[in-house]
C-alpha cells in the first residue's frame, strides 16, 4: 500500500511539473480600443484604488510585451495591479499582476521579465 502512495505521488509530482500552458490568446494591436491599470493599495471598496488610462505608446508596449512572453509557469500571488484591456468589439479581457508576471483567466503566468515594468506603466503619464 505504501509504494502505491508512493508511485502516486511521483505520478503526480512528474505530472504537475511536465504541463505546459500553450493556450496564451495573443492581442491584436488594432482590435485595442483602451487599457486601464489599478493599483491595488487596499480592500476593493476603498477610495484608494484609482484607475489610469494608458496612452497610446503604453498600449503598445504593454501588447507587445504580452505577444511575445513565452515562459507560461503556474503561480499563486495576491495581485498588485489589475489591468482590463477593452476591445472594439466591446468585450474586455482582465489580468492581473504580482511583480513582474501577469495572468489572466487562471494561474498560468506570463514572465515580463523587467520587476519595475508596472509601476513604470502606472505612474508614467
Amino acid at each position: 500500500m505504501k509504494k502505491l502512495i508512493l508511485f502516486l505521488a511521483v505520478i503526480s509530482i512528474y505530472l504537475l511539473t511536465s504541463c505546459k500552458y500553450d493556450n496564451k490568446k495573443q492581442i491584436d494591436f488594432t482590435d485595442v480600443s483602451s487599457i486601464d491599470i489599478m493599483k491595488r493599495t487596499g480592500p476593493l471598496d476603498t477610495v484608494k484604488c484609482f484607475w489610469k488610462h494608458l496612452t497610446e505608446l503604453q498600449v503598445k508596449s504593454f501588447v507587445n510585451k504580452w505577444n511575445n512572453a513565452t515562459d507560461m509557469e503556474l503561480r499563486k500571488y495576491l495581485p498588485t495591479y489589475e489591468i482590463v484591456v477593452y476591445l472594439k468589439n466591446d468585450s474586455t479581457r482582465q489580468f492581473r499582476v504580482g511583480g513582474r508576471f501577469i495572468k489572466e483567466t487562471n494561474d498560468w503566468c506570463a514572465d515580463f521579465v523587467d520587476n519595475d515594468y508596472f509601476d513604470k506603466l502606472y505612474s508614467e503619464k
